[in-house]
């Protein structure tokens, strides 16, 4: 059965390396979603998610709570509470918790990620 409305500290997080968990919301398979999915991470202090890239898959990410540092590219940004980035689709990024608390964001995925249809 597919749910419409979701709990997101509920939903089983993936324990991923570098100190951060992060929860598959919202999908086709889980909610009916179409060409998207949406998820939460949490990154712990000191932690990140390493350079990467999408070659096919946008990632759009909102940031909760927590502070930190993000490279899209070239370029460099500071992160707080608020703020919304894009790394589009085959462009390097990477996220760092450069805080002393949880950074807590919100990702979005258009395409999916394979793995998350």
């Amino acid at each position: 059965m597919l749910k419409r409305c979701i709990k997101a500290l509920e939903v089983e997080g993936i324990v991923k390396t570098h100190g951060r968990t992060s929860r598959l919301l919202l999908s086709e398979a889980t909610a009916g979603a179409k060409g998207f999915t949406l998820g939460l991470n949490i990154t712990k202090p000191g932690g990140m998610s390493p350079m990467h890239t999408h070659e096919k898959e946008q990632e759009a990410m909102y940031i909760i709570s927590g502070k930190g540092k993000a490279i899209i590219g070239e370029e460099e940004y500071d992160l707080e509470p608020d703020t919304v980035i894009i790394a589009p689709a085959g462009v390097p990024h990477e996220l760092r918790n450069t805080g002393d608390e949880d950074i807590k964001f919100i990702w979005v995925y258009c395409p999916p990620l394979p793995d998350q249809k």
